[in-house]
């Protein structure tokens, strides 16, 4: 069944005009929208599935085998759950409202990852920033579910690692355990007013991706920059900074502005990693499983573009480091384009068509493109279907179906195409980005979980809430402000109606 979402009708063009519209799609060479017959796109929509919710900012499935449940991170501090028959449950699976930074529009609660042998241990870890007085501090904690599958416990938190900043931007945002069974967590820059050295400093964690083992494996070393925190965990010895005596050995890549979402893809392990811009340019990034110790450039690249060649050596920057250059990047005032919106490759089983397609959006545009990797070369194709402004996420279910949320709309779609239809076939290939030298880590075999959570009794839909209008919080005010109408600056946070 097709679904009435927004679409846009495509004009065909010639081949030979392929050049001209690279550049005015506001996509570099690494990627960009591909001329090609609307015939050879597959068919994609956009359906509303969940709505009410309060300021929505990620959505995540258990990894349970078995359990249709979806987990709902709301910015104030509330995970809440989706109920395979579709219902929202009334009451939180975790509360941590009191202990979440609610006075920006950039802080809150927003990552989420269940661990990999959570049907037998209960362990979920969540990502969120706290303030005191004028300090604002990232905080990567522990939990545990109750004897009750749908209630978790706030008492038993455990702040496994805290990294403290005096600014509330770039925060980045998400948590995910890789094909590996190791936690990853990226980091913004941590200042969204002063342009620092620290994402190229490896003595700082700032900037960076972190990969840790939870688990606290004997043998394995202890962190150093190791900051407040209970510690509880330890450095993978595959870690490309593992022993060293100048850089923290928690750092898996570097060069990093504001990563707000990241994904592996769940059937060979890809990372797929968007990272925000400054100016002009924002980024989608590709790794090899175990493909560790990448510095994606910032802030001496923005995107494939070198950025204030004059403050390199200011900011760390060297010539002879080796970068690795995004597989695509996006413009900034282009097609409506403001900021970038990562996603993840579909591997659900409804949509034949669609397997083995990255799916990403943008916040102000709703532009719904998808990235296919074929006979070596990246493959980009813009859909018809159009998301509403506001996205700032994508959520994945257990069964690898995927979700778009709607932080401004408080509500949840569910993307949909053809079921039972054909797998289109690529027209338009791109050129690969430039080649870097990265060393591969080994890895260690993924873990998995086999016990089922029992079922959960359907309840009633919440209340409706009403909500100030979002904007992007992860994102730069200096160019949002024209596209959305905002005043510049660090905006007051708004609670909502009755709250």
């Amino acid at each position: 069944m097709r679904s009435n979402a927004l679409q846009r009708p495509r004009l065909l063009l010639f081949a030979a005009l392929v050049a001209l519209l690279l550049a005015a799609a506001g996509l570099s060479a690494a990627g960009a929208e591909p001329v090609t017959p609307a015939a050879d796109i597959p068919y994609v929509a956009l359906e509303p599935f969940v709505s009410n919710l309060d300021q929505p900012v990620n959505l995540v499935g258990s990894g349970v085998p078995g359990d249709g449940r979806l987990f709902i991170v709301q910015q104030r501090g509330k995970i809440r759950i989706i109920n395979p028959n579709g219902t929202l449950r009334a009451a939180p699976f975790l509360d941590i409202s009191d202990r979440v930074d609610q006075t920006t529009g950039r802080t809150g609660l927003f990552g989420l990852a269940f661990h990999p042998d959570y049907a037998t241990n209960g362990y979920f870890y969540v990502y969120y920033l706290q303030r005191v007085g004028d300090i604002f501090a990232a905080r990567l904690s522990r939990f545990r579910v109750t004897a009750d599958p749908n209630v978790a416990d706030p008492a038993g938190e455990n702040v496994l690692m805290t990294v403290a900043k005096d600014n509330a931007g770039h925060n980045a945002g998400d948590l995910s355990f890789g094909p590996d069974g190791y936690l990853y967590w990226p980091l913004g820059d941590g200042d969204s007013q002063v342009i620092s050295s620290r994402p190229q400093d490896p003595t700082t964690i700032v900037g960076k991706m972190m990969r840790i083992n939870v688990d606290n494996t004997p043998g394995e070393g202890a962190a150093d920059c190791k900051g407040q925190g209970s510690g509880d965990y330890s450095i993978p010895p595959s870690n490309p900074f593992a022993g060293s005596t100048t850089a923290c050995d928690k750092i898996w890549a570097l060069g990093l502005r504001n990563p707000w979402r990241f994904s592996f893809d769940r059937q060979n392990g890809d990372l797929y990693l968007t990272d925000v811009g400054e100016d002009a340019w924002d980024e989608l990034n590709h790794a090899a499983p175990g493909a560790g110790g990448r510095n994606y450039g910032w802030p001496c690249y923005e995107g494939e573009v070198v950025f204030e060649a004059a403050q390199w050596p200011a900011r760390g920057c060297d010539k002879n480091t080796t970068f690795t250059f995004p597989i695509l990047t996006q413009a900034l005032h282009v097609n409506d384009d403001c900021s970038i919106t990562g996603g993840f490759v579909y591997r659900g089983t409804r949509y034949p068509a669609l397997v083995g397609r990255y799916f990403m959006t943008d916040y102000c545009s709703g532009n719904l493109r998808s990235l296919t990797h074929e006979d070596g070369q990246w493959v980009v194709a813009l859909h018809n279907a159009r998301a509403p402004l506001g996205i700032v996420s994508f959520g994945q279910g257990n069964d690898g179906e995927l979700y778009l949320i709607s932080l401004s709309g408080n509500k949840i779609l569910r993307l949909v195409g053809d079921e039972g239809g054909p797998t289109a076939t690529p027209t338009t290939t791109l050129l690969p980005p430039t080649p870097t030298t990265t060393a591969t880590l080994p890895h260690t075999p993924t873990l998995t979980a086999t016990a089922t959570l029992p079922p959960d009794s359907p309840t009633a839909t919440a209340t409706p809430t009403a909500t100030s209008t979002a904007v992007p919080i992860w994102s730069d005010w200096s160019y949002l402000s024209a596209v959305l109408g905002s005043a510049a600056g660090e905006p007051p946070f708004v609670p909502a109606a009755g709250r």
